[in-house]
């Protein structure tokens, strides 16, 4: 169907009429009048409509939902006579350009269209980085001036099964074809060095994965030194990951926190240390514990650093039992303690008078058994020197038995004794008291075989042996 514009209204001309001729001088009548009307076109400008010079172009553009029909014309002319030039309807209705397809384009003869009135069909072309899956390739244009769906007339082509990184793995790696993207994801400990992905791309007319990233693996620098300590990767620049270090203190130190430490992430990135590093302080003990009657010598330190030693002494009157000294020590190299328990300070007791051992058959008070002797002579020093010369005139000489004798002064007894004949005894029995007369005696007895005189026990001072347990008048 030929759709021809409404003729334009003729331009009026003033004709001059010369001698009974009519003349047509230039310029009388130059104009066209209003454009012609088209059904489904407008003029490009609609706000001129008329006062057109001559071979004056005037384009029309299709309305909505209307497109130019391909050969047709649409544009108008003003003629030399003032009337417009013929233009038909050029304008139809039509589907829009047909739909870009990722896999397939527009064959030659259809890209070249631009109008596709219904029932219009047009073609596609895989593209080179897909191949057809056998469906014919053609869409159609609808009633509603719509394309009908275009099948899946064309498939990525494939690259293949992809490999795995060395030490990480695939994700999701079901499709490989044109286009696909598979996700590289690396073992603990390591992470990925480039891209985290490899795409199938086209290389020339075939396709191919994209260059597989490297799985590296996770480190940390050094970890801190410490004071008064050391860790025993030193000669190590860089850590992998997971690898431990343990620090040591040195000696006469203690380790405050945890040994060791080792290397982790926290974004699979970068290498990071677990914890802080340990402290060595200085093994210390307490104050060592007080004794009653008896001191240290550490009485003005609230703390004692490592083998550090504290001697105690007695109060006079009082003697030491146990070690003199301690010294600071530790079991777990972590806390200090004392190598022993603090001595005691026991008083001495002195005794009141000597003991004399007289010879065998004289009257004693007190009693006897094969452990010892007790004496106890309960008279004053002159009587008792009278005593003893009376009973060694009056009992005879044979009768004193030698070995009874070697036997009473060779025993050995807790306290020492020494044994001497009686020549010179005059108040012998009675020592002087305080700290220079506390005695003890010799263990080994100096035996005297002569018959003739009488054996006592004499005592030695104190000071001149040690004494650690109390001096008494009894010998057991």
């Amino acid at each position: 169907m030929v759709f021809v514009a409404a003729a334009a209204r003729p331009s009026r001309c003033h004709p001059l009429w010369l001698l009974g001729f009519v003349v047509l001088l230039p310029g009388t009548c130059s104009q066209c009048g209003s454009l012609p009307r088209l059904s489904h076109a407008i003029p490009s400008d609609p706000n001129r409509t008329e006062g057109f010079p001559i071979n004056t172009e005037v384009t029309y553009r299709c309305l909505n939902g209307f497109v130019k029909i391909p050969g047709k014309s649409d544009t108008v002319v003003c003629l030399s006579n003032s009337q417009w030039s013929n233009i038909e309807e050029f304008c139809g209705r039509s589907c829009l350009a047909p739909p870009r397809l990722k896999s397939a384009e527009l064959s030659p003869e259809d890209l070249r269209k631009n109008y596709y009135p219904v029932g219009t069909t047009v073609s596609y072309v895989c593209r080179l980085a897909y191949e057809s899956t056998g469906l014919r390739p053609v869409i159609t244009c609808l009633e509603n001036l719509t394309w009908a769906e275009a099948p899946e007339f064309c498939l990525g082509k494939s690259c293949g099964v992809p490999e795995s990184p060395e030490h990480g793995r695939l994700v999701d790696a079901t499709n490989n074809r044109f286009g696909a993207k598979v996700n590289i994801i690396c073992d603990d400990g390591y992470k990925v060095s480039g891209r985290h992905f490899i795409q199938c791309l086209l290389n020339r007319d075939q396709v191919e994965w994209s260059k597989l990233p490297t799985c590296q693996s996770i480190t940390c620098s050094p970890p801190p030194n410490i004071t008064n300590g050391l860790h025993n990767g030193n000669h190590l620049e860089s850590f992998d990951y997971n690898t431990s270090v343990t620090y040591k203190c040195d000696p006469n130190f203690s380790l405050t926190g945890e040994a060791s430490i080792h290397c982790t992430t926290k974004d699979n990135i970068n290498g990071v240390w677990n914890g802080s590093a340990p402290e060595c302080k200085v093994i210390s003990c307490s104050a060592p514990p007080n004794i009653t009657n008896g001191m240290h010598n550490g009485n003005h330190l609230e703390s004692f650093d490592y083998n550090t030693s504290v001697t105690y002494k007695c109060d006079p009157n009082f003697s030491l039992t146990g070690e003199a000294s301690i010294h600071c020590t530790t079991k777990d190299n972590i806390n200090g303690v004392w190598n022993g328990s603090a001595p005691e300070c026991k008083v001495i007791i002195t005794q009141d008078k000597p003991t004399t051992v007289p010879p065998e058959g004289a009257e004693v008070a007190g009693t006897s058994s094969g452990l010892g002797v007790r004496i106890d002579i309960g008279i004053g020093s002159g009587v008792g020197i009278v005593v003893l010369v009376a009973v060694a005139a009056i009992i005879p000489l044979a009768i004193l038995k030698n070995n009874r004798m070697k036997d009473l002064c060779q025993k050995e007894i807790p306290l020492q004794l020494r044994c001497e004949r009686c020549s010179g005894i005059t108040n012998s029995h009675n020592f002087p008291l305080g700290p220079a007369s506390w005695y003890s005696v010799n263990k080994h007895c100096e035996e005297q075989l002569s018959t003739s005189k009488l054996y006592v026990w004499t005592r030695t001072p104190l000071r001149e042996v040690q004494h650690k347990h109390r001096t008494t008048t009894s010998l057991l």
